[in-house]
């Protein structure tokens, strides 16, 4: 198994094959801030192996759900005070924690 990003830059590899009854099970690694997008290679398998498979297993970056406003656009849509993760506006920081202060991440210690 061939590990590699969106982009095509290997990961790892895994060559590793674990007994399953009559057959063998692939176990794909796991990556920091990556998860498991696609699997190919094993499109036209037919259930018997006479030599060997190769797979590719395709990882893409965790999502963290917080995007950026691009520095036009922040401009534009006058995006400007405090908001929580929620997008909630705040008239200050309440506690310490990550908020959204003029269109930026923050973390407030």
């Amino acid at each position: 198994v061939r590990c590699v990003d969106e982009e095509g830059n290997e990961l790892g590899r895994e060559e590793a094959l674990f007994k399953a009854g009559e057959s063998h099970s692939l176990v794909f690694p796991t990556f920091e801030s990556y998860n498991l997008k696609e699997v190919t290679g094993n499109e036209n398998y037919q259930g018997v192996v006479e030599g060997h498979v190769n797979v590719v297993a395709t990882y893409a970056p965790e999502e963290t759900g917080i995007g950026q406003i691009a520095g036009n656009e922040q401009k534009k849509s006058g995006v400007q005070g405090i908001f929580d993760l929620q997008g909630r506006k705040l008239q200050r920081v309440p506690q310490p924690g990550l908020y959204i202060i003029n269109g930026n991440k923050v973390l407030v210690k």
